[in-house]
């Protein structure tokens, strides 16, 4: 009964009908990769022009595209000089003085005040 199962050693077993098959089936396996490797290759070289330069078009799109930066805002005022008022406070002062000097010099002037008689003596 074991005779019949194919319990016989391998190395005594002829090649039979299924190791044939398996033997083609594997060349053909071999051939359709080869294939296969051939036209995936064939497949970049027609694509690779195309995908570089869609790439690039893109790019060049989403640059042009791109708003330009915005220029900086402009550098803040300088802050007053701590003795700005006092200064103008003393120019008022000095302008005032001699605005009195010249009405009292001319006796009369125009647009400008009379200094009163107290101020005077």
């Amino acid at each position: 009964m074991l005779k019949e199962f194919g319990s016989s050693p391998r190395s005594h077993r002829t090649p039979s009908k299924c190791s044939n098959v398996t033997l083609q089936l594997k060349s053909e396996n071999q051939a359709l990769k080869a294939r296969l490797a051939d036209e995936e290759r064939l497949v970049r070289l027609r694509l690779g022009p195309l995908v570089s330069f869609s790439v690039l078009f893109f790019l060049l799109l989403f640059v042009s595209v791109w708003p330009p930066p915005s220029p900086p805002p402009p550098p803040p005022p300088p802050p007053p000089h701590p003795y700005f008022p006092l200064l103008l406070m003393d120019l008022r002062d000095y302008f005032g003085f001699l605005s009195l000097e010249l009405c009292v010099s001319n006796g009369t002037s125009r647009g400008l005040m009379r200094a009163p008689k107290n101020i005077l003596e």
